[in-house]
Formats: C-alpha cells, sequence, structure tokens
C-alpha cells in the first residue's frame, strides 16, 4: 500500500518518456541515437553545472557568507 504513489509516479514518467521519445522520432525526425542524446543532456548539464556553481560558490566572499547570494538568486 505505500509503494502505490511510487508506482504512480513511475508509470507516468515512463508514459512521458516514451510519449515524447516518440515525437521525437516522428515529428522531428530524430534517430534512435539522437533520442538519447536529448535525454541524456539534461543530467550531463546538471552534472557539470553543479560543479561550476560549486568552485563559482567556494570562491566567492560576501558579507551573509559564501553561499547566501546563490540561494537568494536561486
Amino acid at each position: 500500500m505505500l509503494a502505490l504513489p511510487a508506482t504512480a509516479m513511475g508509470f507516468a514518467l515512463s508514459v512521458q518518456i516514451s510519449a515524447l521519445s516518440w515525437l521525437l522520432s516522428t515529428k522531428y525526425g530524430l534517430s534512435i541515437e539522437e533520442v538519447g542524446l536529448v535525454w541524456a543532456a539534461g543530467p550531463i548539464a546538471g552534472i557539470f553545472g553543479q560543479v561550476i556553481f560549486g568552485v563559482l560558490s567556494d570562491n566567492t566572499w560576501f558579507w551573509g557568507g559564501r553561499r547566501r547570494p546563490f540561494i537568494i538568486l536561486g
């Protein structure tokens, strides 16, 4: 009973991924490899973005603290 929300979220995510993959391959004419690159772009950008902003926040000095400007700006 406790796993039902996780099951529903997994089902919704799989429907979304399959629908968008179909759309990318039919309407935009992307190959399966290119669809894979589209799906990989977000996590890859996240990996590099976290490292870049981590280095920036470690080297930032602000009167309210090192992390405060990044927290305020979102």
